[in-house]
């Protein structure tokens, strides 16, 4: 089975929740676009906007239950909480490949079609992407995507690598003393070598598999600027352009 894993931040700890819901809305419209429909998508959250798409079925819904973070630092901690829930519920189904999308970025449906029938039972990672600028509705191409965006690694795990249990400890705990036990509880830029570590040899997609929207105002490594020095790579490399129909209709965008 493949799982799609959303840890949507809370409606407090947001700018606008108008536009988080609509983003938000979009990236399931282009999750459940998949040509291949053996997919489950899984929510972990505190605030639920509205879901106005037709592929109802293939969702399951995680309300945490620990308070809505109230700053930067209790953001990050949040996400990494929600990651165990949901990736409980994954090891409740026995495991599988898993890919962690944020509530704002856009996928290829011919993601699932294309590791189901792969099925090399590591992982893989998408290294070619595009960059979407939502104020401009322009489009760049981005080598190394896996580099800029988090919504690129989808990795199979089997169930005994999997938390069994999913609790939340509170957010007094620095960020570096969190107990990082799993390849998920690190920052997705060492994902590939941790999981060479792992031996899990992760394998690239052959083609353009997702993009990374910004200028959202809720991207947490815009908020942060860390994203800035990242971007300097890609820059002389992406080539802009217009969306045009293929692109739209292959990403829901």
């Amino acid at each position: 089975m493949f799982y799609f894993l959303i840890p949507l931040r809370s409606k407090e700890s947001s700018k606008d929740w108008n536009i988080i819901s609509k983003l938000f809305n979009n990236t399931i419209t282009s999750v459940c676009n998949q040509i291949d429909p053996d997919f489950k998508i899984i929510i972990a959250y505190h605030d639920l906007p509205e879901i106005d798409n037709v592929c109802k079925k293939h969702l399951e819904l995680i309300k945490v239950p620990y308070p809505s973070p109230e700053n930067y630092d209790q953001q990050m901690l949040d996400k990494y909480y929600k990651k165990r829930f949901m990736m409980e519920r994954v090891r409740a189904y026995g495991g599988g490949y898993v890919m962690f999308m944020d509530a704002d970025d856009l996928i290829s449906n011919r993601i699932t079609e294309y590791i189901n029938k792969d099925d090399n039972r590591q992982g893989y990672y998408i290294n070619k992407g595009y960059e979407y600028n939502l104020d401009t509705s322009t489009l760049k191409i981005a080598p190394k995507f896996h580099k800029l965006c988090g919504s690129s690694y989808i990795i199979y795990y089997r169930k005994d690598e999997l938390p069994h249990k999913a609790e939340f400890l509170g957010y007094s705990f620095k960020n570096d003393d969190r107990e990082k036990k799993y390849l998920f509880d690190y920052s997705h830029n060492i994902w590939n070598s941790l999981a060479c570590k792992q031996s899990k040899y992760l394998k690239p997609i052959p083609f353009k598999g997702a993009i990374y929207v910004i200028n959202t105002g809720d991207n947490h490594s815009q908020l942060t600027g860390n994203v800035s020095n990242k971007r300097k790579i890609f820059r002389k490399l992406t080539l802009g352009r217009n969306v045009n129909q293929k692109i739209g209709q292959e990403f829901s965008l």
